[in-house]
């Protein structure tokens, strides 16, 4: 017999965008597939450090652009050198620079909530 697995997600208040817009997040699930399963394994061969200016606070402005930037396929890892109330912050991005590249990053960055984030210097390294 086989079993069908329904993926029941709940949004909290950590996904809500830290503007406080009051805007929906909706999250789409697939019959039969995990979480685990609807993501493919990025390997990352580049570290790049870009700064963001916009960000008022790295769980929700954070989280917004980590999972953006995790949707382009390319993006392995997003962490934060985040100080509150520093103008600029710098996202550390572990990416697979055959899949994207710096201007996709900065384009998908600058895109999300209504233009509020936008980039500055950016400095790449080789992983391996």
């Amino acid at each position: 017999m086989k079993s069908i697995v329904i993926i029941i997600t709940v949004v909290g208040f950590a996904l809500a965008s830290c503007n406080d817009s009051g805007e929906k997040v909706h999250i789409k699930t697939v019959k039969g597939q995990t979480a685990q399963n609807q993501e493919k394994k990025v390997i990352a061969n580049t570290q790049l450090n870009l700064e963001i200016s916009g960000m008022s606070c790295e769980k929700g402005c954070g989280g917004t652009i980590r999972k953006a930037l995790k949707q382009t396929g390319g993006v392995d890892r997003v962490s934060y050198d985040f100080v509150e109330g520093r103008e600029t912050q710098i996202a550390k991005i572990s990416l697979d620079s055959n899949k994207v590249d710096l201007e996709k990053v900065k384009k998908v960055i600058s895109a999300l909530n209504e233009n509020q984030f936008t980039t500055g210097k950016s400095e790449w390294n080789s992983i391996r």
